[in-house]
């Protein structure tokens, strides 16, 4: 399990638990105001810090549209 992101229940004062976040495809977006929702900063930036060993956002395409080499992958460029 992966945790997330977690969301904190007013009501009954617990925290849940989620392996997805606000990003994730299909995840609706609708507030709930007895809900406070907490997300780990990692899965949500969009953005590559130095040389992006530990990016975990959700980007896969440049910025002229161009798939993204996987990190493990030599081809078509090396590291």
């Amino acid at each position: 399990f992966l945790c997330r992101a977690f969301a904190y229940d007013r009501v009954t004062k617990r925290c849940h638990w989620l392996s997805f976040n606000s990003l994730t495809n299909g995840v609706r977006k609708k507030q709930d105001h007895a809900f406070d929702l907490y997300e780990k900063k990692d899965y949500i930036r969009n953005c590559i810090i130095g040389k992006g060993a530990d990016y975990k956002g959700t980007v896969s395409v440049t910025r002229s549209g161009i798939q993204c080499q996987a990190w493990n992958s030599m081809i078509p460029h090396e590291h």
